[in-house]
């Protein structure tokens, strides 16, 4: 009975370690989770990046990596501020590898131009790109997960825009050949930082126009004086006026739509800065012809090379006008002259014959 007893228990014994699994020591060890960690992309030789708005998207890149020797692991992403930025949800990286992912900064279109540029009122606009833990391929119970959060801050800021208004302001009513007077011009800082005009270029095309912007409120005055965005440069003249031009119509001028156009040049272009190159502006001045007429500044009215008037055939043709004023009182002194010369051949004849 008692060895009966015992080869029960054996059998129950063993039984009991057919059913009961294997130690947790006998299956295979689960890998440490490492990690992983974010940052942005930056090129040699730069501490940080500037990361400017602008007009069109800007883009900004950053870098993923996954530090675990096993095992995928998937990062969900969020963006702040989301009203200026946006980019993946989320992103799967590989063990061991190091991923590039971009964040676009939204372009501001001509919001640009109006907005102060952050050299003159200091404000940028921060962001954060923030990553959490979703999912790694060696854990298959979510629950199980670590809780493994990283995040980069940055700024974007708004770069220096330059642009300038320029304005002839129009007379109204025509000029007259042989008169001078002046034009008013303005120019206003449409750009979003502090500028000045570096150059300014005049053209127009009639030779006998003479345009300049000289002495006292000229062009040449208000070189490198500052406005600020917004406003007129050289407000001090009053109603918007910076700067005045002086135009002289040749008395020879004749009647003729002229135009005026004037170009100026930024500074922040020039040293360096975005913006638009060139500023003008143009006008068509309208030139009448002088109602005395120009005969005596035919000099002035003649182009080319020729030394004559203009208009040589007109002149000779005036020439010969005074022939047949003198052609009446010459013919009679040639004919008296004429009857003479006969009188003294016939009255030669005569005393010839007698003799």
């Amino acid at each position: 009975m008692a060895a009966f007893r015992r080869i029960c228990v054996s059998l129950c014994l063993m039984a009991l370690f057919v059913i009961i699994p294997a130690p947790s020591g006998a299956q295979q060890d689960m890998p440490e989770f490492i990690g992983w960690e974010m940052g942005f992309v930056i090129p040699d030789g730069e501490e940080q990046i500037p990361y400017s708005l602008g007009e069109e998207d800007t883009i900004v890149e950053f870098w993923i990596k996954n530090n675990n020797i096993v095992g995928d692991i998937e990062i969900g992403l969020e963006y702040a501020d989301d009203n200026w930025v946006g980019g993946p949800d989320s992103v799967t990286i590989p063990s061991g590898q190091n991923k590039t992912y971009s964040m676009v900064a939204f372009g501001m279109g001509d919001q640009l131009w109006t907005t102060i540029a952050t050299s003159v009122n200091g404000v940028t606009i921060p962001f954060e790109i923030s990553g959490q833990l979703t999912a790694w391929s060696v854990i298959t119970i979510p629950d199980s997960l670590p809780i493994s959060t990283d995040s980069i801050e940055g700024e974007l800021y708004v770069p220096d825009i330059h642009r300038w208004g320029v304005v002839i302001e129009d007379l109204g009513y025509p000029i007259s050949a042989g008169t001078e007077g002046y034009l008013e011009v303005s120019l206003i800082n449409n750009g979003n930082a502090i500028d000045s005009i570096q150059n300014y270029e005049i053209d127009d095309n009639c030779p006998l126009l003479t345009i300049n912007s000289d002495g006292e409120n000229s062009l040449d005055e208000i070189l490198h004086k500052q406005a600020n965005p917004g406003a007129w440069l050289n407000s001090d003249l009053g109603g918007g006026v910076s700067a005045v031009i002086s135009y002289d119509a040749s008395s020879a001028h004749p009647t003729r739509l002229c135009e005026i156009e004037i170009t100026v040049y930024s500074q922040g272009v020039a040293d360096g800065s975005i913006g638009d190159s060139l500023n003008k502006d143009s006008l068509e001045l309208n030139v009448e012809e002088s109602a005395i007429g120009s005969q005596s500044d035919n000099d002035d009215a003649s182009t080319g090379n020729d030394d004559g008037p203009e208009n040589q055939a007109e002149v000779e043709n005036d020439n010969f006008l005074f022939f047949p004023i003198l052609s009446t009182p010459l013919g009679m002194v040639l004919a008296a002259i004429t009857m003479r010369v006969k009188r003294n051949i016939s009255s030669q004849k005569d005393a010839d014959t007698e003799k």
